[in-house]
């Protein structure tokens, strides 16, 4: 039994052994750098930790007498290397690129350090100024200075700098900077403004044309009209200014302008907000005869292929003259919208008559009821000479007649 046990013991572990010898293969390989740490003469430095870093691990080592040490890291890996020491500082890590067996030298430079402060008019403070410490083109050190103007740059390599500072409302500085140990500076801010400049216009045409009473907006400086397309403002110099440009029936303007520290003009475009205006020749069409429909945009011009539809079933698109004819084939009230694109203009509404509702019923006129005029005083008239009850006409008649008859007698 106990031969049994102990068989099955030797098999569990001869079946284990593949996996354990396949994941020995499967760590990664190490590599060995042969690091030294100099100082700026060449000289060795002794007793400096050099730390090296990669994407997951870590590893430390202190230098011998002749500033020498080895480190083992990831074969392939990324490795950033930097110093530790009393004396000795480094400003920016030393970069292993693709880490192979090989020889790795770091320079280092004495310790130094910057205590600066700013101020304006000789004792007022500049709180929240931005503040850069550059060696050539890299940024060594950078901050805001505290309530009470200083900014303090932490050990760096003693040497020479390029110091640049700056703040909204001030002009900007840039001056050298050497630091053999542990220095103190002091330096001066000064606030400014400068001229800005709008000129707005709208660029629908090809000449675009000055907008006139477009009011700009400054955040927190405050709102002009321009005149003639044009606006100035006095803003602080180094800022970055939000601006809105608004008027009616135009589309707004949104930018951010950055100031420097000389005047600018800043030219700003925009055009009328898109619409479509839908007119027809009547409102009030017979059955069976044509109306014809027109359609502008915000400029008044007219606008080619924009879609008619009836109620909403589409009738057809205009033409180049925004025009479009169609016949009324119903009474009743007839919904019309032109869209184009994704405008759409307002609805007009056409009235489909019948003959008899187009022809006015006559407005009956009132019979006239006549009025008895008063009886006036009759002149006395000279009765005339004549046969009673005969007017002299009926007289001349009657002779007229008498003659006639004697004739035929004879």
């Amino acid at each position: 039994m106990q031969r049994a046990v102990l068989l099955s013991v030797v098999l569990v572990v001869a079946a284990a052994a593949p996996f354990v010898g396949t994941a020995t293969a499967a760590t990664q390989e190490q590599v060995t750098l042969d690091v030294k740490v100099v100082n700026e003469a060449g000289d060795p430095v002794s007793g400096a930790t050099v730390n090296a870093t990669w994407d997951g691990g870590s590893a430390s080592e202190t230098t011998t007498s002749s500033g020498r040490t080895l480190i083992d890291v990831p074969q392939g890996e990324d490795i950033e290397l930097t110093i530790q020491d009393d004396t000795y500082v480094r400003n920016f890590p030393k970069i292993v690129t693709n880490a192979e067996a090989q020889d790795v030298t770091i320079e280092v430079a004495e310790k130094g350090s910057a205590a600066l402060t700013f101020t304006e008019e000789g004792d007022t403070a500049v709180r929240n100024a931005t503040v850069f410490i550059r060696s050539g083109q890299r940024v060594v050190v950078s901050g805001q200075t505290n309530a009470n103007g200083r900014f303090s740059s932490g050990t760096i390599e003693q040497g020479d700098y390029t110091l640049i500072f700056r703040k909204d409302g001030y002009y900007r500085n840039e001056t050298s900077l050497s630091v053999p140990g542990g220095v103190i500076r002091s330096y001066e801010m000064r606030q400014g403004s400068v001229n800005l400049e709008f000129r707005v216009s709208d660029d629908h045409f090809d000449d675009p044309r000055p907008i006139s009473d477009a009011a700009v907006t400054l955040e927190g400086t405050g709102t002009q009209r321009t005149t003639n397309g044009r606006v100035t403002f006095t803003v602080p110099v180094n800022t970055q200014q939000e601006v809105d440009i608004t008027k009616e029936g135009y589309q707004t303007v949104e930018r951010t302008v950055t100031v420097g520290e000389s005047s600018q003009t800043v030219r700003a475009t925009t055009q009328r907000t898109p619409e479509l205006n839908l007119t027809a020749d009547s409102t009030r069409v017979l059955v069976g005869n044509r109306v014809g429909v027109s359609v502008l945009n915000a400029y008044d011009e007219p606008v080619n292929g924009a879609t008619i539809s009836l109620d909403g079933e589409t009738l057809g698109q205009t033409g180049t003259n925004g025009q479009f004819r169609f016949r009324v084939e119903q009474t009743g009230n007839l919904t019309l919208v032109a869209q184009s694109g994704s405008l759409s203009s307002e609805e007009v509404v056409v009235r489909g008559l019948e003959v008899d509702e187009a022809t006015p019923t006559p407005t009956a006129t009132p019979t006239a009821t006549a009025t008895a005029t008063p009886a006036e005083e009759t002149p006395t008239a000279t009765p005339a000479v004549g046969l009673p009850g005969f007017t002299p006409v009926a007289g001349v008649l009657g002779l007229l007649l008498a003659a006639l008859l004697l004739r035929r007698r004879d």
